[in-house]
């Protein structure tokens, strides 16, 4: 992150540090910790950070095995979400918790291991459970398999992933983040995320959270997105315009969606 405001920090947690992309802690409101999709790591959130860290400490982390995030044993969801839950723990009060696709996953977890750490939920592109989950992997190792260079898997998957308008900025820092992971890794990745049932999980989640669709989403399913939302006690739906990624493809869009949710609610 080219930015001046957005500093790269190690987290301390048990299990093993988190790199994180952190502002500085001079607000008022909650701070936002930023969870990435699967295959980058917390620079993605570059743009989206620049907006909302006006008014809030803003915390992206690398999920273990991904930037700069170690994972010495192999990704495992358990082992991610005990990390965050410490950094999130670790706060001076309660967070607000964004995850986007697998972030989206790992904070469901987080959720209901240290529920009062967690002030809100906004949950984007992401799934308590996914029926298409191992076709959806077999295609993942076709791909792989197909484009075992990493420069050329990362170009790939932006292709894939983001819409063909999405801001040159954004698909800068999506294939550089994708470049850095190896593809074994992101297979490894893939495998366990597409395995989950969180539905029991989901159900008990209270807190107030922001479940985002993207209007093209060809990755997570409308079908999904709508069963995730049923299972959540306090829950509200907002489609913002873009694929998988919006926070990417439209990251004004999608900072001013997430900063009016947790805006109203510091107010309130």
């Amino acid at each position: 992150m080219a930015d001046p405001r957005i500093e790269r920090t190690r987290l301390h947690a048990p299990g093993g540090a988190v790199a994180a992309w952190t502002t500085a802690a001079d607000h008022d409101a909650p701070p936002l910790v930023l969870l990435h999709s699967l295959g980058v790591d917390g620079r993605v959130f570059a743009p989206v950070v620049r907006v909302l860290a006006t008014r809030r400490r803003c915390l992206a982390l690398d999920l273990p095995g991904h930037g700069g995030t170690g994972a010495d044993h192999g990704f495992d969801l358990t082992d991610a979400a005990a990390r965050v839950a410490a950094v999130v723990s670790s706060q001076a009060r309660p967070v607000d918790l964004l995850g986007v696709s697998l972030g989206g996953v790992v904070a469901q977890l987080v959720a209901t291991r240290v529920p009062a750490a967690v002030r809100r939920l906004v949950l984007a592109h992401t799934f308590a459970y996914l029926p298409s989950g191992d076709a959806r992997l077999a295609d993942q190792r076709r791909r792989v398999a197909a484009l075992p260079d990493p420069a050329a898997w990362a170009a790939s998957r932006a292709d894939a992933v983001l819409s063909p308008d999405a801001p040159r900025e954004c698909r800068d820092l999506f294939v550089a983040a994708a470049t850095a992971m190896d593809p074994a890794r992101f297979v490894e990745a893939a495998a366990a995320v597409y395995a989950v049932d969180l539905r029991a999980d989901a159900a008990r989640i209270e807190r107030p959270t922001l479940v985002v669709a993207g209007r093209h989403d060809d990755r997570v399913p409308a079908a999904a997105t709508d069963a995730l939302a049923a299972l959540l006690p306090d829950a509200r739906v907002t489609t913002v315009d873009g694929g998988h990624l919006s926070h990417l493809d439209r990251p004004g869009e999608f900072a001013a969606t997430v900063a009016t949710f947790l805006d109203q609610e510091c107010r309130a």
